[in-house]
């Protein structure tokens, strides 16, 4: 296993994946989704599964602009 760089961009999350029923009998079950910051314990929950990768790029962006900054 590679050793990270402690100057190069990390992030960990633990996530989580639930399934709900629909108030629908006849709907497909709707899956939820919450990643949780294992250094801070911070929580965050996500309707579906676009806003859960929506909220990983975004976060991952600002990683690479961090790193990016500080490089210089």
């Amino acid at each position: 296993m590679p050793v990270l760089d402690p100057a190069s961009p990390y992030r960990a999350y633990l996530l989580r994946c639930w399934a709900e029923h629909s108030a629908q009998q006849d709907r497909p079950l709707i899956w939820r989704f919450s990643v949780q910051d294992p250094h801070t314990g911070k929580q965050r929950g996500f309707a579906n599964f676009e806003l859960l990768v929506e909220f990983l790029l975004q976060e991952l962006q600002h990683a690479s602009l961090d790193a990016t900054s500080e490089q210089r």
